[in-house]
């Protein structure tokens, strides 16, 4: 058997909790999009903001606690969009 979803998202928020941080910025790409995401409805009161970068994303059918942490949406920055081909 190996690493589950449900691994990663408790490997993260166990690293954010054991360091007693908050106002966390989390940042998740692809899958690690579900990740956050689910990460934000376990500790919801040490996050500030989810940045979503061509990520997956499952939908939630309920509001959560997490429903604070409001979605931004902003371009890329130049240097980003140089990097495209």
């Amino acid at each position: 058997m190996g690493v589950t979803h449900d691994d990663y998202v408790a490997a993260v928020a166990r690293f954010i909790t054991q360091r007693d941080l908050r106002n966390v910025i989390l940042v998740g790409h692809s899958f690690g999009g579900s990740v956050v995401s689910r990460v934000s409805q376990l500790i919801p009161e040490r996050l500030k903001r989810l940045v979503f970068h061509t990520a997956f994303v499952v939908a939630v059918v309920r509001r959560s606690p997490a429903a604070r942490c409001r979605p931004t949406m902003r371009t890329s920055p130049g240097w980003m969009r140089s990097l495209r081909p």
